[in-house]
């Protein structure tokens, strides 16, 4: 009997055991798995024992492999890389032998995610080669995809070289268009407009005798190229791209828009009373001012896509509104600067049934400037008034404000996505929000420049002794 009493309390105590265990192995377990999450998700305890959720920072270059230092903290990584950083603001500097060095002050936020992938580093010794020479007169651009050199001859009717800058050195092929030129003998002038997204098209203004006429040039086909004008019978004002790949052209004609289909002989009108307009791809923006039944003056902000069958009402604006357009990651944008604010809209161009806009208001921006510039480039809508400027990042929500100097107000381009210019005479380059300013080379004054999508040349336009014009190669990578 008392054997059999205390083999019970044994058993008893043996469950009580393996309970406990388990309870411990699960506890464990949870613990473990709740570790795990959190620094997945990024949180550690400072030094001050506080449960902090980091944000993660992605810094790369070019050209890689650099050197990159947060803090001055004495850890050194290299890029590409990562690091998680505790939400506020950091310093990171960036730099490599041979390359002049990058340091920018950074806010990180909590959970949140910051790229810093477009450092582009200059060498310190310039190895500078010779591309191609063209006549001072010509009139010559870059592709907006910094592929493609073109200029157009001024001496030669109808003569275009292109040249493929994409190799370590330019590829060019002459052309001619004289056959879709109308016969003139006296003298004329012709002067590149604007490019398709695709850089496939480009939009030429032919001036001769008093008038002009606009031009379709296919630099993959130059047969396949197409005398606007005479094509549709109607002399436009303005024409510019409504599709990536050119085949849809938007013309405005006095205070009338309208859409030309190319492939199919189709001109159709999208909207009258119009002001004020801009395009980006197959998107258009524009303003109209109209007079209701009691002659009130009605300013409106319309959008339209190349497919659409109507316009869209967004809002009303005051008349000398500026607009600008621009697409990143899967959402369409919109910037409005509207007397003394910078307006922001988000989300898609297309309208509901009910013909409301897929366009919503992202930000409000308070702005200062009397007259000012809008313009838009990947995530970025840029304001300038002479030589003032606010930057608005699209991903960070960020504002910067900044100042290129004074004197003369400096028309800025854009020398990839992340990288302006500045050109009297010397060729300044600077992040999109100013910072990290890079005094370069000697160019001719006003000329424009372009960093390959390799991100191995810097091609800029320089004078000759003899009067000519020279595009010039900076090799951008160090042996």
């Amino acid at each position: 009997m008392v054997f059999e009493m205390f083999q019970e309390d044994r058993n008893r105590r043996d469950k009580i055991k393996v309970i406990l265990t388990n309870i411990f192995m699960a506890i464990s377990v949870v613990a473990i798995l709740a570790i795990t999450l959190m620094l997945t998700l990024g949180y550690t305890i400072t030094k001050d024992l506080d449960l902090t959720q980091t944000g993660l920072v992605r810094i790369g270059s070019n050209p890689s492999n650099a050197t990159v230092t947060i803090d001055d903290d004495g850890n050194q990584l290299k890029t590409t890389a990562k690091s998680n950083l505790l939400p506020g603001v950091h310093t990171v500097m960036v730099h490599k032998s041979g390359y002049t060095s990058w340091k920018k002050q950074i806010t990180v936020n909590s959970g949140g995610v910051l790229w810093l992938d477009y450092i582009q580093l200059f060498p310190l010794q310039n190895k500078v080669t010779e591309s191609l020479k063209v006549d001072s007169s010509d009139n010559y651009a870059f592709s907006p995809n910094a592929k493609r050199f073109i200029a157009v001859s001024n001496t030669e009717r109808g003569a275009i070289s292109i040249s493929d800058i994409t190799g370590s050195t330019a590829k060019t092929k002459q052309a001619s268009f004289v056959n879709i030129l109308t016969p003139f003998d006296g003298e004329a002038r012709l002067e590149i407009a604007k490019w398709s997204e695709d850089s496939s098209k480009v939009l030429i203004k032919h001036y001769f005798g008093g008038q002009f006429e606009w031009l379709l040039l296919d630099l993959e086909r130059i047969e396949k190229s197409v005398n606007l004008t005479d094509y549709f019978q109607e002399i436009f004002d303005d024409v510019f791209f409504g599709a990536e790949n050119g085949e849809i052209i938007f013309a405005a004609k006095s205070d009338v828009l309208n859409k030309l289909d190319v492939s199919n002989s189709v001109n159709v009108q999208i909207d009258s009373n119009v002001v004020r307009y801009v395009s980006y791809g197959d998107k258009l923006a524009y303003i109209t001012i109209t007079r209701d039944l009691e002659d009130k003056e009605i300013t409106t902000l319309w959008t339209y896509r190349s497919r659409d069958t109507r316009p869209t009402r967004l809002r009303e604006v005051h008349s000398s509104s500026k607009i600008a357009i621009s697409s990143y990651r899967s959402d369409d944008y919109l910037a409005v600067f509207d007397k003394d604010a910078l307006y922001v809209f988000q989300g898609q161009f297309q309208s509901d049934d009910n013909g409301l806009s897929g366009l919503s208001l992202l930000k409000t921006i308070a702005v200062s400037y009397d007259v000012a510039d809008l313009s838009a480039k990947h995530r970025f809508f840029t304001l300038q008034s002479q030589n003032d400027f606010l930057s608005y990042d699209i991903e960070t929500e960020n504002i910067k404000m900044f100042n290129l100097g004074d004197g003369e107000t400096k028309p800025i381009f854009w020398l990839n996505n992340y990288l302006f210019g500045t050109n009297t005479g010397q060729l300044v380059v600077y992040d999109f929000d100013g910072d990290n300013k890079q005094e370069l080379l000697t160019a001719k004054a006003g000329t424009p420049a372009v960093i390959t999508s390799d991100h191995k040349y810097f091609y800029f336009i320089d004078d000759e002794a003899d009067g000519k014009l020279v595009l010039k190669q900076l090799n951008l990578i160090t042996k």
